[in-house]
Order: structure tokens, then sequence, then C-alpha cells
């Protein structure tokens, strides 16, 4: 008898996919893309796990290219959320996986047989994952271009700057960019097979141009320094950097436990003492949570160490309290509810998980009295 496959069944939401990145050499989504409830972060998630040059093969509906049909799409498509399962038929959904950085290398538009012609549209192909940082060669590379003469120019036109071991560094930089530049021009080029042996000895004649410039430039420098003092230098100039408002909220008690009111794209709601949205679930009973893994690596709970006694500007004081979760954590709760992130909520006052129905239940922002802001 034949050894059974070795395989695991993992049920989890494809925006929020519980592995590391560059995992898989293959991901394969059938009438997939069309249900979930961020459809633009799905692909980007998929591409997360993807190793370069991996492949998403797909089957998937799409908006009719028929102004008529897509009209249909667009009439039917409350019916057609109901009965089949949170379909959106109407959706681009092949711009939705070229936008999240996947280039299509095969492609056939079909259609469902036995279907309703709004249902029918179907695309059917293969994406390649083209990469990580080099997502394209060419628009990498006149960043760098641009950005290195940005710096270099004003350094070099204050002699004083020049002969300063920041000013070695910073042309030192540029140069490297350029390097980089040069390379990734050649790699735009060699994805697309135009590159001549005429074309391959331009640019390394470039790039040797390039060399000897920066080999005099470094010569003509009447104050050289060792590349410690050179790092030195930097380090004497360089402040520490201050933490990012892009930065995801901190999930424990590094920090007074602030509850606070923040004005959002759904109205005043409650958010962290950072500015990050706050969420309550309707599945979730006064002073217990219902929601565990895998339900709690999409919306972490609002953990502390300790009991909040603080509430920030609009909150109510008095509602601020915590329960003991079955895990052993501490959670926030707000008028009993306990309080949850969303773990794609990457800003301060972004709120994109509003009234999304996951795990049992639907997830809505807090109002400052402690109502689901529906």
């Amino acid at each position: 008898m034949a050894p059974k496959p070795d395989a695991k069944l993992l049920r989890a939401p494809t925006e929020h996919l519980p592995f590391n990145d560059k995992s898989f050499d293959v991901v394969v989504s059938t009438l997939v893309l069309c249900t979930v409830d961020d459809q633009p972060r799905a692909p980007r998630e998929v591409r997360r796990v993807l190793r370069p040059g991996g492949k998403l093969l797909f089957i998937e509906h799409v908006r009719s290219d028929d102004e008529k049909v897509a009209r249909w799409q667009d009439r039917l498509l409350p019916l057609n959320v109901r009965l089949m399962h949170g379909c959106h038929c109407n959706r681009p959904t092949l711009d939705g996986i070229r936008a999240a950085g996947f280039e299509v290398t095969q492609l056939e538009h079909g259609t469902i047989t036995h279907a309703p012609p709004f249902v029918r549209p179907l695309i059917v192909g293969v994406a390649l994952n083209a990469g990580g940082f080099v997502k394209s060669p060419l628009f990498v590379a006149i960043v760098l271009v641009a950005t290195s003469l940005g710096v270099i120019v004003p350094v070099l036109k204050d002699s004083n700057n020049i002969s300063s071991s920041f000013g070695q560094l910073v042309i030192a930089a540029a140069s490297i960019a350029d390097f980089g530049a040069i390379i990734l021009f050649s790699l735009f080029f060699s994805r697309r097979g135009s590159t001549s042996l005429a074309g391959t000895l331009i640019l390394l004649g470039v790039f040797g141009l390039v060399l000897v410039l920066v080999g005099f430039a470094i010569a003509g420098f009447e104050h050289s320094t060792s590349l410690s003092r050179v790092l030195q230098g930097l380090q004497d100039t360089t402040a520490p950097s201050p933490t990012r408002a892009t930065d995801p909220p901190r999930r424990g008690n590094h920090r007074p436990v602030v509850v606070r009111v923040t004005r959002t794209a759904y109205g005043r709601a409650l958010s962290d003492g950072r500015g990050f949205a706050l969420y309550r679930f309707s599945q979730d009973r006064l002073r217990s949570s219902t929601c565990y893994a895998p339900c709690a690596a999409a919306w972490p709970p609002y953990l502390v160490s300790k009991r909040p006694s603080a509430a920030g500007p609009g909150a109510n004081a008095g509602l601020v309290g915590a329960v003991r979760r079955a895990d052993g954590g501490l959670q926030v709760t707000y008028a009993g509810h306990p309080l949850y992130y969303y773990v794609g909520d990457r800003h301060r006052r972004e709120v994109l998980c509003q009234g999304v129905t996951k795990f049992g239940g639907k997830w809505y922002v807090v109002a400052p009295d402690g109502s689901a802001i529906a």
C-alpha cells in the first residue's frame, strides 16, 4: 500500500498567514481571492511567504470585460455574497495580483460552465514572485542615482565638508550607490533579454569610469583619514533616531497604560496611548474573552502587566479595567468589553477591519461610551 502523504491541514485567514517569510516555492489559490475580506492585502501576504522566484498558481473569479455583464455583477453582488459564501465575483482580481508585486507569466481567460452568466468569468494563470528587495531594478537604480547625486553635490561644493571625515563617508556611500545602480541597470536589461555584447561592454565601461573618477576624488583629499576616524566622524554627527510613527503598537505594558479617544475615519473611537485603534468582539461576554489562537494572531489582545489606572483625553477612567484571560494574560477592558488590536493596522488612527465578520462574530471599533461603532 502506498504511504500516506505527509501533509498538515491548517485553517488561517489569507490576509494573515501564520508562516515565516519566504517559506514556500508554490502557492495555489482556487476561488479564494473573491471571498477574502481584504483582497489587496491577501496577495501581498501570499507574496511574503513565497521565496523569490516562487509561483502563485491561481484560478479565480474576475470582473467581466463585458460592461453589460459587469453591471449585472455589481447589481447581484449582495445576493451572490449571501448565497455563495462571501464570493465577490466582480473584483478586478488580476489587477490585485499585479499590484501586489507579482509578474503574471501565464494567463488564460475562461468561463465556469453551467453557471449564471454573471459568475462565469474566470482567470487561470501563473504569477511569479520576481524577487525580494529588487522589485524593479530600473526603478531602484534611478532612485540610487538620484539619491547619491542629491547628497554628494552639496558636499563637493563645500571644501570644508570634503576634507571632513563625514564628507568623505558621504562621498563613499554615494559612490557605492552608483555602483549598485549600474548593476541594477544591467539586471533590468538582462531580465528582458535585450542586453547584447555591445550593451554589456558599455555598462562595464561606465562602471570602470565611475571607479576611476571616485579614485581621483579620494586621492585629491588634502586631509585623508583612516576608516576608524571616518566612522568616528559619522558617530559624532549622528543622533539616535526616534521611534517611528509607523512602528507596530506595543502589545505589552512598557509604559503607563492609557486608553484615549482618537479621531478616525469612523468618528471618535478608542485607541491606546500611541493612537492605535482598539476593537471589541461581538462574541465576547462582559469581562470574558473568547478570542484565542488563531483568532488572537489576527486580533492580538491589548495585554498589560498590571491593572490600568489611567485614561487619556476623551475616555472615561471609570470604564477602564482589566480581565484575566484563560491563557494567563491580563487584558484591558472598557465598559467590561475586552479590547484588541488588529494586526493589519500599522499606522496611528488606521482602521482596516471595521465591521468585519471573522471567527464567528463581528469586529468593531469602540465609541467613547463603550458601545460598538456599527
